[in-house]
Parts: C-alpha cells; structure tokens; sequence
C-alpha cells in the first residue's frame, strides 16, 4: 500500500472544489465524510461504506440530496 499524506490530499481536493463554481456544501460535506471513512480503513484502496452511516457523518436527512451528490462528485 503506498503511504499516504492526508494533508496533502486535502490541500489539493480543496483547492480543486474552491475552483469549481458548481461544488456547494454538500458536496464538500459528502466528501469530508467519505475521506474519514477512508481514512479509518487506514486509505485502502477498495474499501465498504454504508449509505446510512455516510449520510449520517455528512448530515443528510435525504437520500436524494445523498445520490445527487455522490453522482456529482
């Protein structure tokens, strides 16, 4: 597994959604939560998540909030 600087990667995914006018919030939230996750599979590369515990961690109460922005993202 190569070894990962978490740092680095946020720095550079936050700067990718500061310069894309279509990422909001959300967006940003699902991905914050989806890296945790990853980041608690100690940055597999495949590893599981469960829609309900993702839309809990990125505070969604919509499922199509949920699937509009994983498809976006």
């Amino acid at each position: 597994m190569d070894k990962i600087n978490y740092i680095v990667h946020l720095n550079t995914v936050l700067e990718s959604f500061n310069k894309d006018e279509h990422i909001k919030q959300g967006h940003i939230a699902l991905y914050m939560a989806l890296f945790q996750k990853w980041n608690r599979s100690f940055f597999k590369k495949m590893f599981m998540i469960n829609r309900n515990e993702i839309m809990d961690m990125a505070k969604f109460r919509s499922k199509t909030t949920y699937h509009n922005h994983i498809r976006d993202l």
